[in-house]
């Protein structure tokens, strides 16, 4: 009777394990959170954010270059300006001067929004650009003053710099061709990461 007992028992603990890993292979995005790096970054309560400009009288395609210190994936685009309305972002890889991925971003508020992509793959130590484009902007400054200390690192990613060009809405994407790597780092842009 011990042994039926224990073989249905070993039985019931094997088939929920096997359940279990299926649905986590199969369900791998929905378990695994992304990676929010430069969110992560103003989280840690180590930057200051101002308002800096609301109405500019020029447009400004902007945003962070960054490098994964392993290969995966970009999931979603996100941004966080001043007005709220539609802002286009786009996927840029350095590397080969090319838009991997844009999409249109809706904020409706002041927090951060975001908007799903078809899944665009980073490599490993190369560069890319996340930016949107707008006539407005958050600055966001060091609470210790002084200049940003480039590469912010956390998690799996590497910001390298701050990057724009001079656009105008309507026009097509621009890949920032300036760097600004002072005080301060404009716009508030972020990416969904996961490794493959």
């Amino acid at each position: 009777m011990n042994r039926k007992v224990n073989y249905i028992l070993l039985s019931a603990v094997i088939s929920f394990y096997t359940i279990l890993f299926l649905s986590c292979k199969n369900d791998k995005n929905n378990l695994i959170p992304d990676e929010t790096t430069f969110s992560s970054i103003l989280a840690d309560s180590t930057y200051t954010i101002r308002l800096t400009q609301l109405n500019s009288p020029r447009v400004y395609e902007f945003g962070l270059r960054f490098s994964p210190n392993v290969s995966g994936s970009i999931t979603k685009l996100g941004c966080k300006l001043p007005k709220k309305g539609s802002y286009r972002m786009c996927l840029w890889n350095v590397n080969e001067q090319k838009q991997l991925a844009e999409t249109t971003v809706n904020q409706t508020n002041s927090d951060l929004a975001w908007q799903a992509i078809s899944k665009a793959s980073v490599e490993a130590g190369k560069s890319y650009y996340v930016t949107v484009i707008s006539d407005n902007w958050f600055d966001a400054y060091p609470k210790t003053g002084g200049n940003v200390k480039y590469p912010l690192l956390k998690g799996n990613i590497q910001i390298q710099a701050f990057g724009y060009v001079q656009n105008f809405i309507g026009s097509p994407s621009k890949m920032p061709t300036l760097e600004d790597n002072t005080t301060s780092i404009s716009g508030i842009v972020d990416f969904g990461f996961q490794i493959n």
